[in-house]
């Protein structure tokens, strides 16, 4: 986003989907966000909505929210416009993992 804002990803061979934790969360788990950071639409000059539900279940849990499109980038390298999932409710066992979100590349 613009201004940008940090976020770990797990870079995931198993899957194809890019999401991380939205500021909307804090909300509903305030201890989620002690641990992780997240991401705040609102306060990105570049956000575009989506608006489209998704839902990825993993075999550790499931995650879901809504699409999302902003600028990234990943070590050092820049993308614009990438659509991305902007995850509102996490599963318990996959929120207790160190990292913030999932970068797939499968």
């Amino acid at each position: 986003g613009t201004p940008p804002q940090n976020v770990t990803v797990n870079f995931d061979t198993g899957s194809a989907d890019l999401w991380v934790p939205s500021k909307q969360i804090c909300s509903t788990n305030p201890s989620y966000c002690k641990k992780h950071g997240t991401y705040n639409d609102k306060i990105s000059e570049t956000y575009k909505k989506n608006g489209k539900f998704f839902s990825i279940d993993y075999g550790s849990g499931d995650v879901s929210g809504f699409v999302s499109q902003d600028n990234i980038e990943i070590g050092g390298l820049p993308v614009k416009g990438q659509l991305f999932g902007e995850a509102t409710n996490i599963d318990p066992q996959t929120a207790s993992s160190e990292f913030d979100g999932i970068l797939g590349m499968g």
